[in-house]
């Protein structure tokens, strides 16, 4: 399942990002499990006005592509992490974006076929092959 989080897409946002878990972690260590909120506020003030490179459908493609050369297509999906990143590449931002996917993959001469799986037919494949281990497994 490729992710949109721009760490996994930009080597340089990557890089910058190895400094910023380690402040997240000391930062995450000075707040009690409980206090969410007191963590949350000082996250966003110390973290929030920081500019990273978000990557492009193009960096997300250039993903896609490499994980179905290293696995096959049909070991392909889309897990957008949007329920938990707060930065998603530039032109997709939320689900209504996904067109672009489409357009950049079928730009780069990729198959219907393959654009289907990937968008969602092989994760649909995936979840009805453990129903049916669940099932036989009874």
């Amino acid at each position: 399942m490729v992710t949109f989080v721009p760490a996994f897409l930009v080597p340089a946002t990557a890089t910058q990002s190895i400094g910023m878990f380690e402040e997240y972690r000391s930062l995450r260590a000075q707040f009690d499990p409980d206090d969410e909120a007191g963590f949350a506020a000082a996250a966003k003030e110390r973290f929030g006005s920081r500019e990273i490179d978000r990557g492009t459908v193009a960096d997300v493609a250039d993903h896609i592509e490499h994980v179905a050369a290293v696995g096959g297509v049909a070991h392909v999906g889309i897990g957008s992490d949007f329920d938990g990143s707060d930065h998603t590449p530039v032109g997709l931002e939320d689900v209504s974006c996904y067109p672009s996917i489409t357009a950049e993959l079928l730009e780069r001469g990729w198959s219907v076929t393959d654009v289907l799986a990937v968008l969602g037919g092989n994760a649909l494949r995936a979840l009805r092959a453990a129903e049916d281990a669940a099932a036989r497994a009874g």
